[in-house]
């Protein structure tokens, strides 16, 4: 039987089925029948945002001009504000009129940028394990890609980056520094040796930097643009989404190279009018703040990740260091392994009410793998720990697992 997208286009069969959409399915089962689940598969934020946030959105919002069209690019109190940004926190000076565009969030600025891109591009080299959203704007956008593995290591991650530009067949690199999922991340010395490598093959770089202020030691990551020349071929993707706890808004800006971002902004003029008006007056006032806005989020995600991540490795998981972002990434026990992450996942809803995402989600190779998303309190985190020592011990032969999860507290 056809897919019923292929009546629409040849193009869209990639949109049948998918390990989000089974995931999506399942919990959606679990939730009819009554099921109280713990939710740990979308970093979807649970954390409100900032309280001026919230104020300035209101204030902005009762404006009887503030209804009317936006500018598609972003206003330039915006793009003012991404650049004040960049100079504060990453020692990066834009230009705000040639340098920023805003876009619909990250997902939205990858895809137009693809779009951007000609026919010595069409080719793209993304990181494995590889986050979804990016194979759907891959799809979308009609371009052939390949993969380098991300390792434990920034050496040998550079080090498969170079193997597959030396073959010549890439002229796009997107990156996702720091990672979702491993949370890992890059220094300096690493993009110093990766411009050397795409100036011999004449290549692009992007860089999703969604999680650029989210490192827990407190620091903020190190940006693409800090290396000099970088942006001659270079762009950067900053989102509000999960540092400042406001995911629904979508808001992120492409800042970089002048003539990539000056035709991103006139293809956005073809497809959108921006985004709400109070929506950015309020972003702008949350960029230019000095300082204490991002900090308590960040350092919420960082305790949720300790906590979580060592809990997971005393009942035998294999962990990596947690360095930034939003979620943990493990490897199930040895009891475990050659289940099916799916599978595995399927089971540890129905038995005990926790939803983590799959690891084949990001790659065929990664089906040992969970990620489990930092979107429950410190309080829910535990509560996940006791259930999957419940399940530790049903391996082990200890003891029966408790299904009864109905009862278990909402959270």
């Amino acid at each position: 039987m056809a897919s019923e997208f292929n009546i629409f286009s040849d193009n869209f069969g990639w949109l049948e089925g998918g390990t989000l959409a089974l995931v999506n399915q399942i919990k959606l089962q679990a939730l009819s029948e009554g099921k109280q689940v713990l939710d740990l598969s979308m970093i979807n934020p649970d954390l409100s945002p900032p309280r001026f946030l919230q104020d300035k959105l209101l204030e902005s919002a009762v404006k009887p001009n503030s209804h009317r069209y936006a500018v598609s690019r972003g206003i330039r109190r915006l793009r003012e504000a991404f650049a004040c940004k960049y100079a504060r926190r990453f020692g990066i000076k834009l230009d705000p009129e040639n340098e920023i565009c805003v876009c619909m969030g990250s997902k939205d600025g990858l895809q137009r940028l693809l779009q951007c891109f000609g026919a010595e591009q069409s080719a793209v080299l993304v990181g494995r394990p590889c986050y979804p959203a990016y194979l759907s704007a891959l799809h979308l956008a009609q371009r052939r890609y390949d993969f380098f593995d991300i390792e434990e290591s920034a050496e040998l991650t550079l080090r498969n980056i170079k193997a597959k530009l030396a073959t010549g067949l890439f002229g796009l690199v997107l990156l996702n520094f720091p990672n979702n999922p491993t949370s890992f991340t890059v220094d300096r010395d690493f993009y110093r040796s990766l411009k050397v490598e795409v100036e011999k093959v004449g290549c692009w770089v992007i860089n999703d930097f969604v999680y650029g202020e989210m490192l827990y030691n407190g620091e903020p990551a190190q940006s693409l643009l800090a290396e000099p020349d970088m942006r001659k071929q270079a762009v950067e993707i900053y989102s509000l989404s999960k540092a400042y706890s406001v995911p629904g808004w979508r808001v992120a800006a492409i800042v970089g190279n002048s003539d990539l971002v000056r035709c991103l902004s006139r293809l956005k003029t073809h497809v959108d009018y921006g985004i709400f008006l109070p929506i950015q007056e309020a972003s702008a006032a949350g960029l230019a703040a000095e300082s204490g806005v991002v900090e308590p989020i960040t350092a919420t995600y960082a305790r949720r990740a300790i906590a979580l991540a060592g809990g997971l490795r005393r009942l035998g998981w294999r962990v990596p260091a947690v360095q930034a972002g939003a979620c943990v990434w493990a490897e199930v026990p040895p009891a475990l392994r050659g289940q099916g992450s799916l599978e595995v996942t399927r089971r540890f809803l129905q038995e005990f009410g926790v939803m983590p995402l799959p690891g084949v989600a990001f790659g065929k190779e990664y089906d040992d793998y969970l990620r489990f998303a930092l979107v429950l309190s410190e309080s829910a985190v535990q509560e996940v720990l006791e259930r999957m020592r419940r399940l530790s011990l049903k391996l082990a032969g200890n003891t029966p697992a408790d299904s009864n999860f109905q009862e278990a507290k909402v959270f």
